[in-house]
């Protein structure tokens, strides 16, 4: 157990316990003020939506889902678990509406 840490935010405070979550917060808070550097006015909406849709674009999660549900697929045949939308999306790390649509496209889904 940790002691217990005040983080000041804005109008408030928050008390943490756990040191994984203040190093977290401390990196995040970092990242925002050396982005804050470079874009000084105040982020809107859509600027937020711009680069979190770059970051997913550019994500190697994206770029090799099919490879995953592919590896996983084998690792539940492997334990005898049969391939459903929902225990493939858990193993491979995706919605399970693009497990289900993997399990139809290669025609595994019954």
């Amino acid at each position: 157990m940790v002691e217990p840490q005040s983080i000041s935010f804005g109008k408030g405070a928050i008390t943490v316990t756990n040191p994984d979550f203040v190093n977290g917060f401390q990196a995040g808070h970092l990242a925002y003020m050396a982005a804050l550097k470079q874009h000084p006015e105040p982020y809107t909406d859509a600027d937020i939506v711009e680069l979190f849709l770059e970051k997913l674009e550019s994500s190697r999660l994206l770029a090799n889902r099919e490879a995953r549900l592919a590896a996983a697929y084998r690792e539940l045949m492997q334990e005898s678990i049969r391939p459903t939308g929902d225990t493939l999306s858990k193993r491979a790390h995706c919605n399970r509406a693009a497990a289900l649509n993997w399990l139809k496209t290669k025609q595994i889904a019954g």
